[in-house]
């Protein structure tokens, strides 16, 4: 996850496919991956939150302009 790029990263739940011990991931888990995330970033988890948010408003850009190619390149 260090290595990833932070503009690339997005939060989702896979339940009930992912587990946390005996019960599906759900939606509620979201905040255990974002301070996760801070954690390895050495971020606080708003400035993981801003940034999971601006990441996801950048896809839904690029999905209106009918955009899969895009989003395939990195463009």
């Amino acid at each position: 996850m260090a290595a990833l790029p932070r503009d690339r990263v997005l939060t989702e739940s896979d339940g009930p496919f992912v587990q946390i011990g005996s019960r599906p991931f759900t939606p509620s888990d979201i905040p255990l991956v974002v301070s996760g995330l801070a954690g390895i970033w050495d971020m606080t988890t708003e400035e993981v939150q801003d940034g999971l948010a601006s990441n996801l408003r950048e896809i839904g850009k690029i999905a209106a302009k009918g955009g899969s190619r895009e989003l395939a390149l990195g463009s």
